[in-house]
């Protein structure tokens, strides 16, 4: 089936990258490791060293050697002249290897007991040093399996895990896969590569080294050490996924549009059914519209939408069947392919606790596809069957959760005349700390660079002084907003650390005046938390009367409170 364009750009850079791990092992350890095994039995004759030196290239910052020169030897009396010197090539600073040999081989030559290593059934090949660099490999080791071992799992999901488009636009006659699927499988699949490779080096170079006393030879243990871990954790979470079955997901409806509904749902399928016989545990579920968009050759993220529900479960004979049911906002944006600058992308993931049952958490992922709503088509409408009562009960729990939510935050006082409104300072101290260390950091870094003559450092200087002061702000910062529900009026005052240095009044005609507004969005690993201010709209100026509420349904509550309250 023909590849989406995001899947080939995936595969392509994954095979890059591959190549590039690959490129660097042989340029510093696989065309040593080929050599040192192709002269094992390549005989010593007498040599004569015609030229050595030490060479050195000098960079920005650093300094490379390597071992240059001639030499010459017989064979069955003939005369052959060679200029290979070691197993190494090009040159580096790994370790002392360069200098020590370049020493070694100068006091052979003026001692003239040069010895070449010949090989006996092509004599024009020859080397004077055979030894097999550690240092080198491991270097070489590290590049293959950080790219070579990441760009081979990207092509591999790519290719594999991307590959099935049409699945992915719910061809749900089979259901659409999770990630979790294939997630499993990339873990083992990067253990077992570690591992051979680690064994492999460990085998070769632990029973030569060690007995010479080279003790840092052990740190090449470390590689096969990681691949038994990654192969643990592999095979936990294979054991995992199949705890609770392959869950593929089936849509209602087949093709959910921006301004509809989304529906779907999925069976856990035990091999022991006297669990599924116990309680049902509560699910929960997010609908997230992500747009990732490249940037100085660098892929980003931002969460457009995201929206978390309860869930409706079931037992069934075989276990759980689990259905849930979103109303897409018309404002949200439909999935969209690659172009040259961003994506859109859909995701639905699903959590639930079964320790009661001893089966632990579970959390199911699916990439699924929301198409754009065509013109004078109707908005996609869910047939689930989500018995009524159970909606009903979703939506008080939302609502006493709202309102809890939005009295923590905000402080409501009323009387018969009066309702006070009162947005404390310091209400998300953790968040405005962080962001002020954030901010400090910047001014460190930007004064240091400063000082190096460095002109960027001003740009961070800049950036760390408004991050500071804008966290500074959000600490000491307060609104006491005072509405007269006789006269009609709405009192307000703006504070910094007390001192009051901003009051306004606006007259009260309608509810339509109120609003609200969102006015900072925050992003932690794939949850988005959004904060709102209340806003009553007066001579054509948006006035804020309550500010810094976290979450939309908190900031619509205290917005129903107020209005309520007037109306």
């Amino acid at each position: 089936m023909e590849k989406s364009k995001r899947s080939w750009v995936a595969v392509l850079f994954g095979l890059s990258l591959l190549l590039a791990g690959v490129g660097a092992f042989w340029f510093s350890a696989g065309s040593m490791l080929s050599d040192y095994f192709n002269s094992a039995d390549w005989e010593q004759v007498p040599a004569e060293i015609l030229e050595i030196e030490l060479a050195t290239k000098k960079g920005s910052d650093s300094t490379t050697y390597s071992v240059q020169g001639r030499y010459q030897y017989y064979v069955n009396g003939a005369q052959y002249t060679s200029s290979r010197i070691s197993l190494s090539r090009g040159s580096d600073n790994l370790s002392d290897y360069w200098q020590e040999l370049y020493q070694r081989l100068y006091r052979d030559r003026v001692e003239n007991r040069s010895v070449a290593l010949v090989n006996p059934s092509d004599p024009s090949q020859a080397l004077l040093d055979r030894t097999l660099r550690w240092s080198s490999v491991m270097f070489g080791l590290i590049f293959l399996m950080l790219f070579g071992g990441f760009g081979g799992v990207v092509a591999w999901y790519a290719w594999r895990g991307k590959a099935d488009d049409e699945r992915n636009r719910q061809n749900t006659s089979q259901g659409v896969y999770s990630q979790e699927k294939s997630g499993y499988k990339i873990v083992l699949w990067i253990g077992a590569v570690v591992l051979v490779i680690g064994l492999a080096v460990s085998f070769l170079a632990l029973p030569e080294e060690l007995p010479q006393g080279h003790y840092k030879v052990l740190l090449v243990l470390v590689f096969p050490l990681a691949g038994f871990w990654l192969l643990f954790m592999g095979w936990k979470q294979r054991a995992q996924y199949f705890k609770f079955g392959a869950t593929p997901l089936f849509l209602d409806p087949n093709n959910p549009v921006v301004g509809g509904q989304f529906g779907a749902w999925f069976e856990l399928s035990f091999s022991d059914l006297s669990t599924a016989t116990q309680r049902v545990p509560e699910f929960t579920a997010s609908l997230t519209c992500t747009k990732r968009y490249r940037s100085n050759d660098k892929t980003r993220s931002s969460i457009i939408w995201q929206e978390t529900v309860p869930v409706y479960a079931q037992q069934t004979l075989k276990g759980i069947k689990v259905l849930v049911k979103f109303d897409i906002p018309s404002s949200c944006k439909p999935s969209k392919e690659w172009d040259a600058s961003h994506s859109i992308e859909w995701e639905l993931s699903v959590q639930a606790n079964f320790d009661a049952q001893g089966m632990g958490d579970i959390e199911r992922t699916w990439d699924v596809f929301v198409n754009k709503l065509e013109p004078h088509a109707q908005p996609s409408v869910s047939n689930l069957a989500i018995p009524q009562n159970f909606v009903d009960q979703v939506q008080s729990d939302l609502a006493q959760q709202s309102s809890e939510s939005a009295l923590n935050q905000i402080q409501l006082s009323q009387s018969d005349r009066y309702l006070e409104v009162l947005s404390a300072p310091a209400r998300h101290l953790n968040m405005s700390l962080f962001l002020l260390a954030f901010g400090l950091v910047f001014l460190a870094a930007g004064v240091f660079t400063v000082s190096q003559n460095w002109w960027p450092g001003y740009v961070f200087i800049l950036f760390g002084v408004g991050m500071s002061l804008g966290a500074i702000y959000s600490i000491g910062s307060g609104i006491n907003s005072k509405i007269d529900k006789a006269a009609r009026l709405i009192h307000t005052q703006y504070s910094f650390f007390g001192w009051i240095f901003s009051k306004k009044e606006c007259a009260i005609f309608n509810a339509e005046q109120f609003s609200i507004k969102r006015t900072m969005s925050s992003q932690s690993d794939k949850k988005r938390t959004e904060y709102f201010d209340v806003l009553i709209n007066y001579n054509g100026k948006k006035v804020k009367i309550a500010k810094s509420i976290k979450g939309k349904r908190a900031a619509q509550f205290l917005l129903d409170e107020i209005t309520g309250d007037l109306f």
